[in-house]
């Protein structure tokens, strides 16, 4: 509830690309087809900002926002995909919707020697447990992950942006400069 005893609105925004959105136009939702570090848990995970500050600006990882985008964009590329799409959508009262702390599990995963050792582990651990429900959520995380449990149906998709991933010369390169390119699509 906000100052004035109204419910207050909470928008998510998941980033994907134009074949999984095909894929989600055949179905009429967006399926939780991603996984918790360590678990076979089926999420979907996203933001509570189109753009996501505390991830673009992090001083303690610097490169987290870029390595997102570079494995967002490979994911495209690999499946066929033109373009980079985020969706925008109100979360709203039955989403199983939580906000984690994805800081939580870099910070301890950092050391880590391989996937399967005790740090892992328990970086893995703690970054699940982190979780908070969305609408008790104040900001307290520094590095927010929106994850949804739940479908989420087409009708309350919404494209916010869009670009062309297929124009870019080297993805590799280039997609330092992607969120610039972002910022700008329609």
């Amino acid at each position: 509830m906000d100052a004035d005893n109204k419910p207050r609105i909470i928008r998510g925004y998941h980033y994907t690309n134009d074949v999984a959105y095909g894929e989600m136009k055949k179905i009429s939702y967006l399926t939780p087809v991603s996984n918790y570090p360590g678990r076979k848990e089926n999420v979907t995970f996203g933001f509570l900002e189109k753009e996501p500050n505390s991830w673009i600006q992090s001083k303690e990882f610097p490169n987290i926002w870029n390595e997102l985008l570079e494995h967002l964009c490979y994911n495209a590329i690999t499946s066929g995909a033109d373009n980079l799409i985020v969706l925008g959508f109100d979360i709203i009262q039955g989403d199983e919707a939580y906000v984690i702390d994805r800081g939580i599990y870099e910070r301890g995963t950092n050391n880590a020697r391989n996937p399967w050792d005790i740090e892992s582990f328990r970086a893995s651990r703690d970054y699940r447990i982190s979780r908070i429900l969305v609408d008790e959520y104040n900001g307290e995380h520094e590095l927010p992950e929106l994850v949804i449990h739940n479908c989420i149906p087409l009708e309350r998709l919404r494209i916010e942006s869009k670009i062309c991933i297929k124009s870019l010369e080297n993805v590799e390169g280039e997609v330092k400069n992607l969120w610039g390119f972002l910022q700008n699509a329609s």
